[in-house]
């Protein structure tokens, strides 16, 4: 069952502060969070939880910064491919 982490959440997962938060993911250490409604109006995002483990796993090991910018490019395209598959399968139902 997939799950999605709010920030909060994340936050204490990872150990980092709201700023830290958003320095990793703008310099590729954690991905972006996923929007959470279809509604513009609304900023409620998250990020889901298998993806966070693999970044927490990945910084037990002690990846390097271009191996840990790597992961994070891995996830994103999952993401992307993910989405493409559900659409491309609800295309053809």
């Amino acid at each position: 069952m997939l799950q999605i982490i709010r920030r909060p959440e994340l936050l204490k997962r990872v150990g980092l502060t709201d700023s830290g938060l958003d320095r990793a993911i703008r310099d590729g250490f954690v991905p972006p969070p996923v929007k959470l409604s279809p509604d513009p109006m609304r900023r409620a995002v998250g990020w889901p939880a298998h993806e966070v483990d693999e970044i927490i796993v990945a910084r037990i090991a002690g990846l390097d910064p271009d191996a840990t910018r790597a992961l994070v490019a891995n996830i994103v395209e999952r993401r992307v491919a993910a989405v493409a598959a559900q659409v491309h399968g609800r295309a053809t139902a």
